[in-house]
């Protein structure tokens, strides 16, 4: 067979071999769909919830989500609440143990604890996995007097440390320090939240998370920060109770603070100067040491959101705002005193940069100072043209026509910026059938109606956001995108 005859016949096998080739691949892919097909028609009959279109199934988490309101209040979301909530749930890899509860047959068998732990993180496969321990329910109680002591849990956190995304530890001092958890490796640990009942007994602080390195978040609960030795540099996110104001200058890298401080020395009198925080919550303590007793040591510049549980000098707070001008976008602030006469300086401090308002018990004339400012006749002169939202928390109720004249304007006005909600949570009443003299539509046209049919109309026709309840939790569709 000569030389040309075999290079035609190889050709003609190569050709053959790429046809059959992709023949095989087709239907390959033909059996991978008809297998995809019939899986998921497994799947829709056994999980019903994998038929939901993706928007709905995203609205479902997105409801599970703890609110705002929940997040913002003054409790610790710690214990019973963070492993109920989304997404843990979810993810099943969660475990919350009460070490305290075991019965001390089951606890003092050697390993038997220990089994029910691995039993039940075997659910997470290799995903990160949230663990929490909790003990010493009342004082001069600690684990040491309980069959599972202390080295027995501490072998549990060393032999899961690889993986622990989160880790809760309510445990006495004492307790805590025989965990010896800065000589342990938790090279994934993001959050971690500590305490416990104070333990008079207790040496010194803590040293915790010494090799930690994504370590960012810490939460103390019921202890102070004063307890423990964490890294400080790491750390962005802080919530709990401190002693002093060293937190401000021992974490340089801190966005987002959430605290009240125990005591403060006389002798702190310098200001502090804070780069990077850029949110602040401050409650008040048991003793008494409130917001204005902070604010009047700090100089934050980068601050974009202050949440304050009690103001009653409005002074420290215009002179910490002129101090630090910061470009304050979030302003939420509970005033109990009705000498708050200087609200108008601090306003005005941040008028051009805020975009959330939220006032808890205004009294009338903060309200006016508010709302006053735009009505018809001076609207223009608004000194809040950033504006988005703005939410009353009050007792003594509202000057419906100066609400109305203020929602109509700032829907109007296409230079400021899109008002987009208002909220008023207030005692339950009739008001809403209240009838008022206001403008009701675009042509600045006015009509004696009620209350609910000028906020109807604004809802409906301008696209605001309205709630109106006696609390923040209890609210009910009224109409579109109006809430009552």
């Amino acid at each position: 067979m000569s030389t040309a005859i075999l290079r035609r016949r190889l050709i003609e096998i190569d050709a053959e071999i790429v046809e059959q080739k992709m023949a095989f691949a087709q239907k390959l892919a033909a059996l991978d769909r008809d297998r995809a097909d019939v899986q998921h028609k497994l799947d829709a009959s056994t999980f019903a919830v994998v038929t939901l279109p993706v928007e709905i199934a995203a609205e479902i988490f997105t409801l599970c989500l703890p609110s705002i309101e929940e997040l913002r209040a003054n409790r610790y979301p710690s214990s019973h609440k963070w492993k109920t909530q989304a997404p843990m749930v979810f993810l099943a890899t969660t475990l919350y143990l009460r070490l305290d509860i075991i019965h001390d047959d089951v606890a003092e068998k050697e390993g038997e604890v220990e089994a029910f732990i691995e039993r039940w993180l075997q659910r997470a496969a290799a995903r990160p996995l949230s663990l929490g321990f909790q003990t010493r329910r009342s004082e001069g109680d600690d684990l040491a007097d309980h069959p599972f002591i202390p080295s027995r849990l501490r072998d549990v956190i060393r032999r899961y440390a690889p993986r622990i995304q989160y880790l809760e530890l309510e445990l006495g001092q004492n307790d805590m320090s025989q965990l010896r958890l800065d000589s342990t490796d938790f090279p994934l640990l993001q959050r971690a939240t500590l305490g416990g009942l104070f333990d008079p007994e207790a040496l010194g602080p803590v040293e915790v998370f010494t090799n930690a390195p994504k370590l960012h978040d810490l939460h103390l609960i019921h202890h102070v920060l004063f307890y423990y030795s964490p890294p400080f540099q790491q750390l962005t996110k802080f919530d709990g109770e401190i002693v002093g104001m060293n937190l401000f200058t021992l974490a340089p890298n801190l966005i987002e603070a959430r605290c009240s401080v125990d005591y403060i020395s006389p002798a702190q009198t310098s200001f502090i100067s804070h780069s990077r925080l850029q949110s602040l919550t401050l409650f008040t303590t048991f003793d008494g040491t409130g917001p204005c007793d902070i604010l009047q040591h700090l100089t934050l510049p980068a601050l974009q959101s202050l949440h304050m549980s009690e103001m009653e000098d409005a002074t420290s707070l215009a002179a910490f705002l002129s101090r630090s001008s910061p470009s304050l976008r979030t302003l939420s602030i509970r005033i109990d005193d009705d000498e708050f006469f200087d609200w108008g300086d601090c306003l005005s401090l941040v008028a051009e940069t805020l975009e959330n308002l939220e006032v808890v018990y205004p009294f009338p004339y903060v309200q006016s100072a508010i709302l006053t400012c735009h009505t018809r006749d001076i609207w223009i002169k608004t000194p809040l043209p950033r504006l988005q939202t703005l939410t009353f928390q009050t007792l003594s109720g509202i000057e419906h026509e100066k609400l109305i004249s203020f929602l109509d304007a700032r829907t109007r006005l296409p230079e400021l910026a899109t008002f987009r909600s208002f909220r008023l949570i207030c005692p339950s009443g009739t008001f809403l059938d209240d009838a008022i003299d206001a403008p009701s539509s675009s042509d600045g046209k006015s009509c004696n109606d009620k209350v609910k049919d000028h906020l109807a109309n604004l809802a409906k026709n301008r696209g605001l956001h309205i709630n109106i309840g006696d609390n923040f939790r209890c609210v009910q569709p009224f109409a579109d995108g109006y809430l009552t």
